[in-house]
């Protein structure tokens, strides 16, 4: 329910009074805005965090699982919203998505900063001097 804006008045704005009023646009996001507050202040439906996916989800109580899945197809754990990851727990998946994130931020690095030897294709920085250049062992081949 939509109470007035002026922080001095109590009145509020029934569901009659938008239909009777409202244009069909307003009326429109009223509901979506009905909807989204539903969903969120729910503890039994969340939105599914599949991209693009615009439908929420309820939880079955007693179901044994947190796994749940979407009307778009898409399975996700209710506790974390990653996706769907029985028989392991929450914990160990939030710790497996921080060092995959980790990595793909050292292998953004290393691309940038770095260029594959012409011999082993292993990346080799060039941070000062010379544009000679030596690759690690045990392929040590020179360049320029």
């Amino acid at each position: 329910m939509l109470r007035c804006p002026d922080p001095s008045c109590g009145a509020a704005v029934g569901h009659d009074m938008i239909d009777k009023l409202a244009p069909d646009e307003d009326k429109e996001k009223y509901r979506r805005y009905l909807l989204r507050s539903y969903v969120e202040d729910s503890r039994k439906i969340k939105w599914c965090p599949a991209p693009g996916c615009d439908s929420a989800v309820e939880y079955v109580v007693g179901s044994g699982s947190y796994d749940v899945t979407c009307s778009c197809s898409y399975s996700f754990c209710w506790n974390c919203t990653e996706e769907a990851h029985r028989p392991v727990d929450c914990e160990t998946v939030a710790k497996w998505v921080l060092k995959n994130s980790a990595e793909s931020e050292n292998m953004n690095w290393i691309l940038a900063n770095s260029k594959p030897c012409p011999k082993c294709k292993r990346p080799i920085e060039k941070n000062q001097g010379c544009m000679h250049m030596t690759c690690t062992p045990p392929c040590k081949f020179e360049f320029c």
